[in-house]
């Protein structure tokens, strides 16, 4: 198969509005068409449907000058426009003077699943259908064109039941069988169009819409929200469907000024090369990718994408050794990409590599907002005792949901504890008590509260904080020395326990026996075992594992090395 070389065989441009960006080796004027069709599209959703924006980045759109040129790239025979969906970037491909209802129908989709709705199957293909369809009059917008396809199979065939349509799910064979596929997709046009454009429906589409997205079964919602049995449904549809015409609608959308008149440049050999690896990659053309992502790093030996590329094709196919290889390469040549410096950094830390914490650092800073990114450095940080810069990574996180608050407020009130912050302590584990849902995340918070409770009440909580220090890159204080403030000498007032030496023992912990109120451990020491008493589980400090705080089960215990510090007892048992 032979792929076009990229930027010599035609020219291409990139043609950028505020929601798409367009590459097309095509004229600059079908590019602009082209870009205004999906702003037009989208428009609507925004000003018609009411839908929320979303944050997503602008969807890339892939526009060929002829099928010649498209071939190389389209994921099977019949495709004449396709949708790619990735972690990274979404992706619209056509050709120049095509029907872009396909892609359209499939963009629908992706505004729906960023709007946050929860619609049901024949809902969210209905208006990808309704809607794929949309064409310009004018300086308006016409909705509702009766795709032939979709009439001739409501006329010719026999209707399946309507409720099983609204039934219908991904596993459907309504869905799944192609000869009942086209009856599925035509019923579910035809009720969402005379849901939308019927005058004796469309005043209480808001309604239905809010009912079917709080999760409302669709046979519940149209029965409650219309008044009428499905079986009554289905014939005022099939009425519906044999009019003379059907109705549509006719809107006034503005677009955006940048819509109107997007910019437009040539597209650099770099972006080219890299958008057409992509689509390789994303059509299963394996080696093919791989040649074209190699041809473009060769042309610029400078840039970390093409490896950003590569390492993401190993990723996905599996070969996470060599990802990690070309990751590594797209970090030494300063990718500053938030989404493929986690990817590595999740890479790093399946094989233990401690330069994890550099790319972390680096993809905080790439993405301030992203929490998950934080909380990933934050937990690295405290692994390797930087309690202090953990404490200030952690603290700098806003607005998370409840699973990373909790994973949040856990690693803060314990970074604080390490720190002997212990007012400052309490109020994150209080804040974590009160989020907590599972037995063990009450226990976690309940221990760390107990620790932080108790610290306090033997040494007051002091900051020794230079009045002339100056802040890092992370907006923490640097300090040429941070002083354990439990070992401080005390302040009058203050009461502090005398110091106990203690010992130290290392072995395989291969056991834990629990005994009421009380635990024993058991480790492996050169053949024997040795037992430790834990006469209180609440002073257990359990250091370097995955997670800051690690709940223990009783009994046998996967053999793990560890050393542990305990007070020496009379009992020559223990």
């Amino acid at each position: 198969m032979g792929v076009i070389a990229h930027g010599r065989e035609s020219k291409w441009f990139k043609i950028r509005s505020a929601n798409f960006e367009v590459f097309t080796s095509a004229q600059v004027q079908e590019g602009r068409r082209t870009i205004q069709h999906f702003e037009r599209t989208r428009a609507f959703f925004q000003q018609v449907m009411k839908l929320k924006e979303s944050n997503s980045g602008p969807v890339k759109i892939v526009l060929f000058r002829s099928k010649k040129e498209y071939v190389p790239y389209r994921p099977g025979e019949v495709a004449n426009a396709y949708y790619l969906s990735g972690s990274d970037s979404d992706l619209i491909v056509l050709v120049a003077g095509s029907d872009p209802s396909t892609a359209v129908h499939e963009y629908v989709h992706l505004l729906v699943r960023q709007s946050g709705l929860r619609l049901p199957l024949w809902f969210n293909e209905g208006l990808a259908d309704l809607y794929s369809s949309m064409k310009k009059m004018g300086g308006k917008v016409v909705i509702g064109h009766a795709p032939p396809t979709r009439i001739a199979t409501l006329i010719r065939e026999k209707w399946v039941p309507l409720d099983q349509v609204l039934l219908a799910d991904r596993d459907s064979e309504h869905y799944t069988e192609k000869e009942r596929a086209g009856r599925f997709y035509a019923e579910s046009w035809a009720l969402t169009h005379m849901l939308n454009f019927s005058k004796e429906y469309r005043p209480k589409l808001t309604d239905l819409v809010n009912s079917l997205a709080a999760g409302t079964p669709s046979v519940t919602a149209l029965e409650t929200v219309y008044g009428m049995s499905t079986e009554r449904l289905q014939r005022e549809l099939q009425l519906y469907v044999r009019q003379d015409r059907l109705s549509g609608l006719v809107f006034d959308i503005k677009l955006e000024k940048s819509a109107e008149r997007p910019s437009i440049e040539h597209a650099t050999g770099l972006e080219t090369g890299l958008l057409l690896a992509d689509l390789l990659a994303g059509t299963k053309k394996t080696d093919e990718a791989r040649a074209m992502y190699d041809r473009v790093a060769s042309e610029n030996p400078e840039a970390p994408e093409p490896y950003e590329g590569l390492g993401n094709l190993e990723y996905w196919l599996g070969h996470k050794d060599q990802a990690r290889i070309q990751f590594g390469r797209a970090f030494e040549l300063g990718s500053k990409n938030p989404k493929i410096l986690l990817r590595y950094a999740r890479l790093q830390r399946e094989t233990g590599d401690r330069e994890i914490v550099m790319t972390l650092l680096r993809a905080a800073k790439s993405s301030p907002e992203d929490i998950e990114t934080r909380l990933e450095l934050g937990n690295h940080l405290l692994q390797r005792g930087s309690y202090l810069q953990a404490a200030a990574i952690l603290g700098q996180v806003q607005h998370a949901n409840e699973s990373q608050a909790i994973r949040l407020l856990r690693m803060l009130a314990y970074a604080r504890l390490k720190l002997n912050h212990y007012v400052s302590g309490r109020h994150a584990a209080k804040q974590l008590l009160e989020v907590a849902r599972t037995p063990e995340d009450i226990n976690h918070a309940k221990r760390l509260l107990a620790l932080l409770e108790l610290g306090h009440s033997e040494v007051s909580e002091r900051r020794p904080v230079s009045q002339n220090s100056s802040h890092n890159e992370l907006g923490e204080r640097q300090e040429d020395h941070i002083p354990d403030e439990a070992a401080m000498t005390p302040r009058e007032g203050d009461k502090v326990k005398p110091r106990v030496e203690t010992s130290t023992v290392r072995g395989s912990f291969i056991r834990l026996a629990c005994l009421g109120g009380q635990a024993r451990i058991d480790l492996a020491v050169d053949g024997k075992t040795v037992s430790l008493l834990i006469d209180d589980g609440g002073r257990v400090d359990l250091k370097g594992s995955d997670a800051a705080i690690v709940d223990l089960h009783c009994g046998e215990q996967r053999p793990r090395d560890v050393i542990v510090r305990f007070l020496p007892s009379e009992n020559s048992e223990l």
